[in-house]
């Protein structure tokens, strides 16, 4: 079961730092950690993207692919785990690359990215799935009942709603 993103439970928990949930989810094994959602994200992007490394830590010991795989953005595992600025989370990474004998893409280093710590209350990029200001929302008010949201940055590399014909608004 996915929504309409193609996002399972399994991605939602990763996302928002659910660690029991996903723990349960993964012993199950009903979902595939390889599950990629509408932007070509899996459960560990999700993850990683909003610095959950108790849950990057569970997904990478359950065998979710980690290196030599991009999203949808082109993006790497280490280039979000850098952007986010969450060391921890690029430290798991690195020493997963060390025990398996992957190899770490040298990502540049994300250039004029401003982090918006996790947060529950907060709206959340569609896209990228992390954590937006009320200010920086685009939104469209047809998709998923008016509630699709885009972040500014995610809006100025091109990405929009499922539907080419929409017009985003902006929040501010």
């Amino acid at each position: 079961m996915a929504d309409n993103k193609r996002r399972t439970a399994l991605f939602l928990a990763s996302r928002s730092g659910y660690h029991d949930v996903v723990e349960v989810l993964i012993t199950l094994g009903r979902i595939p950690l390889e599950s990629t959602d509408w932007y070509g994200s899996t459960a560990l992007f999700a993850a990683v993207r909003n610095g959950h490394a108790d849950v990057v830590e569970l997904l990478l010991a359950a065998g979710a692919m980690a290196f030599q795989v991009q999203d949808g953005f082109g993006r790497t595992l280490t280039w979000w785990a850098r952007r986010t600025g969450n060391s921890g989370v690029l430290q798991l990474l690195v020493q997963h690359a060390k025990r398996t004998g992957s190899s770490i893409h040298d990502d540049l280093n994300p250039i004029g990215t401003i982090s918006i710590p996790f947060s529950h209350e907060s709206a959340w990029c569609d896209a990228c799935t992390l954590s937006i200001s009320d200010s920086s929302v685009c939104y469209c008010k047809l998709c998923d009942g008016g509630d699709f949201d885009l972040c500014a940055e995610c809006f100025s590399i091109g990405i929009r709603c499922r539907n080419c014909m929409h017009v985003l608004l902006s929040r501010t």
